[in-house]
């Protein structure tokens, strides 16, 4: 289930019950048998593994990263660049807003940002790190 584990977790963590995502149930119940039958453990069993978190990380990158371009086309070097200043500025300013529950009034960049956060794979900081996804 890659990317869309991790998603599916946030959204059945930040319910209160009554809005659970269709196919949520199922999701979790086929984890917990894998995890039960003892063929992974949970983290895996559930798709919320290593690989799942870089892939969510990177397509919350890959998003941030056409808004920024916002149809331009510009070189992905280009792109890196301007990623990685986002990344710094989210970090110093809305990411603790974020982790405090604050999350209402986003913009698109900052929610593709705290999406990428929220994935628990290593943050990407720098132009070179940031070219390398998006070329």
């Amino acid at each position: 289930m890659g990317a869309n584990s991790l998603q599916i977790a946030h959204q059945i963590a930040a319910g209160d019950g009554e809005d659970i995502p269709h196919g949520a149930v199922e999701w979790l119940r086929a984890g917990l048998r894998r995890y039960l039958a003892g063929q992974a453990p949970l983290e895996v069993a559930l798709g919320l593994g290593g690989a799942a978190r870089i892939a969510a990380r990177n397509l919350a990158l890959r998003d941030a990263a056409r808004i920024l371009d916002d149809g331009q086309n510009a070189p992905p070097w280009e792109i890196a660049g301007a990623l990685a200043q986002a990344v710094v500025h989210f970090e110093c300013g809305a990411l603790k807003r974020c982790r405090a529950g604050e999350t209402h009034d986003l913009s698109p960049l900052q929610a593709a940002l705290w999406q990428s956060f929220q994935s628990g794979a290593t943050p990407l900081r720098t132009r070179r790190s940031l070219y390398e996804l998006l070329r």
